[in-house]
């Protein structure tokens, strides 16, 4: 990880433009819709051609600021963010997150724009005024959907993210209690495994 050249704005403006450029090219005609899980909701401004999309889906996403967080999660993202992240980085080069149980290990300048998620206020926002912003062109609709279990987020949060990064599209919310689930569990990451198939026919259902 040390020496790579990515950010999350890199993610917004170049790695998801590719696909985008793909998608515009072979798939023409075709209706599209675009599914964003955490950060991969928060690049969607960072790209114009987010504005093809017919509706969006967002999963467990959300404005971080640690004054929308819950107090524990709170405590873990000073602790992580305000001490952890930037005294790592600045020793090995880049963030060993999966050290202090902060998901895996990311570039230098990917921990510190999630830094600026976390510890800027404007969170998204905060990393859009650093690049072509195209957060207000989109006015689609939107179908959020957040776990009853997931710890990082919070309702506050969510909305922040709709009212402040995206004001101009079209919400309808979903929160998934983990009694929907086989297994009990939900959290950030878990609404994608195999065992909470029979959840992915939430989504469905809002597509058809």
């Amino acid at each position: 990880m040390k020496g790579f050249n990515a950010s999350m704005r890199i993610w917004g403006s170049k790695d998801y433009k590719t696909l985008t450029d793909y998608i515009k090219i072979n798939f023409k005609e075709y209706q599209k819709y675009c599914l964003g899980h955490s950060v991969g909701a928060l690049i969607l401004g960072m790209n114009q051609d987010s504005e093809m999309f017919e509706e969006f889906i967002f999963v467990g996403t959300q404005n971080a600021f640690v004054g929308n967080l819950k107090f524990k999660t709170k405590i873990e993202a000073y602790l992580g963010f305000g001490i952890a992240q930037p005294l790592t980085t600045a020793l090995l080069g880049y963030f060993p997150g999966n050290w202090f149980g902060l998901g895996e290990s990311l570039p230098k300048d990917c921990a510190y724009d999630w830094r600026t998620l976390i510890l800027n206020k404007k969170s998204t926002n905060g990393l859009l005024e650093k690049i072509d912003d195209y957060s207000k062109n989109l006015t689609q609709k939107v179908f959020v959907i957040r776990a009853e279990d997931d710890v990082w987020l919070t309702e506050k949060g969510v909305k922040s993210l709709l009212n402040d990064t995206y004001p101009n599209l079209k919400p309808t919310y979903r929160l998934v209690k983990t009694s929907e689930s086989e297994k009990g569990e939900i959290g950030h990451v878990n609404f994608f495994r195999s065992y909470n198939k029979n959840l992915w026919n939430i989504i469905l259902n809002e597509l058809i």
